[in-house]
């Protein structure tokens, strides 16, 4: 399972992924503190393995991070969000939060990043990881 830090001003941030192709899906951990670069890189590193293909679905579990974003850096995640998914191709993304307030970011999340034409990549976000699977159909 491919392992990165991303440090950045004295905050350490350790996640892991898993592409498993045979269910469609990658599995993605964070843990710790979430600024908008270590979310960036939760994009971007994914695609740089050899075993990511387009159109695998996305399973984030932020189950156990806090966040440090403001609404401006919303914006630019959403940016983010669009340039990456033409790579991503057409496939679901789950985000799994338990605290109220990742939650209802990971929610404005979804609406900013709503799926349009141009935007294959759709977001949706769930309080237990059951229901995430059950979307993504995994179980």
């Amino acid at each position: 399972m491919p392992l990165f830090a991303y440090k950045s001003e004295g905050t350490t941030m350790l996640d892991h992924y898993h592409i498993d192709v045979s269910t469609n899906v990658i599995m993605v951990k964070a843990v710790g503190l979430l600024t908008l670069d270590s979310i960036k890189d939760l994009f971007v590193e994914p695609m740089r393995d050899p075993a990511f293909i387009s159109g695998l679905n996305i399973c984030c579990d932020l189950r156990d991070v806090k966040v440090d974003i403001s609404a401006q850096a919303m914006w630019q995640l959403v940016e983010v969000h669009r340039q990456c998914a033409f790579r991503w191709g057409k496939a679901k993304c789950a985000l799994v939060a338990s605290s109220n307030v990742v939650f209802g970011l990971g929610r404005m999340y979804s609406m900013c990043a709503e799926p349009v034409d141009e935007i294959p990549l759709e977001v949706r976000v769930f309080r237990d990881m059951t229901s995430a699977n059950e979307w993504l159909s995994l179980t």
